[in-house]
């Protein structure tokens, strides 16, 4: 059963992470994307 599961560790497809967003940004998406003020949205 661990060969199996080394194997399709393997052999499976690897996600390639980017850069994480800041609380500033995230705040900023979330209201200009509900039409909430930044401020509600702290």
């Amino acid at each position: 059963m661990a060969s199996k599961i080394q194997a399709i560790n393997a052999y499976c497809p690897r996600v390639k992470l980017g850069r994480t967003a800041s609380n500033d940004e995230l705040v900023e998406f979330i209201a200009r994307s509900t039409g909430l003020n930044e401020s509600g949205v702290r």
